[in-house]
């Protein structure tokens, strides 16, 4: 069963937002759930944690937190945006405390990478958007700066 808690969380980011608990699981909770993407069969959902350092992973049918994805060896911190691929293998996570993107290999929920930008353009990346046919991934810089555009395929900035 899930319960959305509103204001005053002592044990959630200085006791502020909502809180999305799984009463079954406290781990599995949430602080400031921000963003949802969803598969295209509409069987999963990712939601990323805004003040926390990994995503959730909720089974959607069952109305249930299923497990979250943690950092090992991969950048989470303050997730913010997410997509899914038209495929639904791939999911893209801005990261708006390490400047990247994780790259989540939806099948086994698990980070498989994550993709930097060399030329510093992807700073505190808040939004992302798949174009039409989801080849390219763009972000936003949420400070100042152009666009940026990655290659869905390659995993990598354009």
């Amino acid at each position: 069963m899930l319960k959305l808690i509103n204001h005053h969380i002592s044990w959630c980011y200085l006791g502020i937002g909502a809180a999305i608990v799984d009463v079954n699981d406290p781990t599995s909770s949430l602080c400031l759930p921000f963003k949802v993407g969803i598969t295209p069969n509409g069987n999963k959902a990712f939601i990323t944690n805004a003040l926390g350092s990994n995503v959730a992973i909720m089974d959607v049918r069952a109305r249930a937190i299923t497990g979250t994805i943690s950092s090992s060896g991969v950048p989470f911190d303050q997730t913010y945006g997410v997509v899914i691929t038209p495929d639904g293998a791939t999911a893209f996570i801005t990261n708006f405390g390490t400047s990247n993107i994780s790259v989540v290999d939806v099948a086994n929920d698990t980070a498989i990478g994550y993709v930097d930008d060399p030329n510093g353009e992807i700073n505190r990346g808040v939004p992302i958007i798949l174009s039409p046919d989801g080849s390219k991934a763009i972000t936003f810089n949420s400070s100042s700066g152009p666009p940026v555009l990655i290659d869905v395929a390659t995993q990598s900035v354009t």
